[in-house]
């Protein structure tokens, strides 16, 4: 017979922890199944990155510690939240997830476990968004940057001009030679402080810009780039791509989740207490537009509050 929950929460981001401690805090029958490491995420962000924790007017509910500091700090605050509240992890990538009369029925691996109530915290990040030419499989093209300091002396290319992309350059241009490939001719979805640290590092000469450029085709050691002067050959033996990822729509709506549009960039439809058209199954997040750390702890504290029928004023009201 599958273990039954009364709770279930999907996926360890902020909101993951959020419900996850709350629920454990009340004494609920709970579970929280990840299928990477907790706060993935933050985990994959560059070592000693400095995470911030906006809005900063925000009050935090959460039985979950969370105040800027550096990536470590943040991820080891999180992992004593679970150990002195006792979480119960599972680890195990979600297969399927269906509602049969009140139940929810959940596969991970090869195991089925039910649960009364489902959270929904897998984020957007979905699959890393690849470059879509010949050569994007070679082995020195990678998606994440742990350590910069692991390269020195190398010829890298940075693809994306978002915060991910400029922090990864910035990391690497002392001790390697950088250029950064940038779709567009500006950087308008960057921190104000990491476009002027960008633009100042680009002017100084420290990093190689490519600008309303797109890539061509990769080979082992070089890269061919679309440029509006024409194609360019750039030596590189590594390159990083920061461009996004493709959200998991198809796994949310094969839950019954329904989107108010077909635009990849649309978000599910929640109540205030954050739960989906499918009753008793909750959605916090980046997965329904709110990607701030804080405001998903926020958010998935509260829904155990509303099944346990407390339902409080969602904190970004109360600012």
């Amino acid at each position: 017979m599958a273990d039954h929950f009364e709770i279930a929460i999907l996926g360890s981001g902020p909101g993951g922890l959020g419900a996850a401690t709350n629920a454990a805090k009340h004494g609920l029958s709970h579970c929280l199944i990840e299928k990477s490491e907790i706060a993935n995420t933050i985990y994959d962000y560059q070592l000693r990155k400095l995470v911030m924790a906006e809005p900063r007017k925000l009050p935090l509910r959460s039985h979950v510690p969370f105040e800027e500091g550096s990536r470590e700090e943040v991820l080891s605050g999180f992992d004593d939240a679970l150990k002195e509240h006792g979480v119960n992890v599972i680890k195990g990538e979600v297969k399927a997830l269906r509602k049969e009369g009140d139940t929810f029925h959940i596969t991970y691996n090869t195991t089925e476990i039910t649960a009364k109530h489902v959270v929904l915290a897998i984020g957007t990040m979905g699959t890393p968004r690849k470059l879509g030419v010949e050569g994007e499989d070679l082995p020195h093209i990678a998606y994440t940057l742990a350590d910069p300091d692991a390269f020195e002396g190398k010829d890298i290319i940075v693809v994306g001009a978002g915060d991910s992309a400029i922090e990864n350059a910035l990391g690497l241009m002392e001790k390697n030679s950088v250029s950064l490939l940038n779709r567009s001719g500006e950087f308008p979805r960057a921190k104000d402080a990491n476009r002027a640290k960008i633009l100042d590092a680009i002017s100084s000469g420290k990093i190689r810009c490519f600008y309303n450029t797109t890539m061509a085709r990769v080979e082992e050691e070089k890269a061919y780039l679309n440029t509006a002067d024409g194609e360019v050959e750039v030596k590189c033996n590594h390159i990083i791509v920061r461009a996004g990822s493709i959200p998991p729509r198809k796994f949310v709506e094969s839950c019954g989740i329904e989107f108010p549009s077909p635009e990849l960039t649309s978000f599910p439809s929640v109540s205030d207490s954050y739960e989906s058209n499918v009753p008793g199954l909750y959605i916090v997040g980046a997965l329904i537009g709110y990607p701030l750390i804080k405001q998903a702890i926020n958010q998935g504290h509260e829904v155990v509050e509303h099944v346990m029928g407390n339902p409080v004023e969602p904190a970004d009201q109360v600012l």
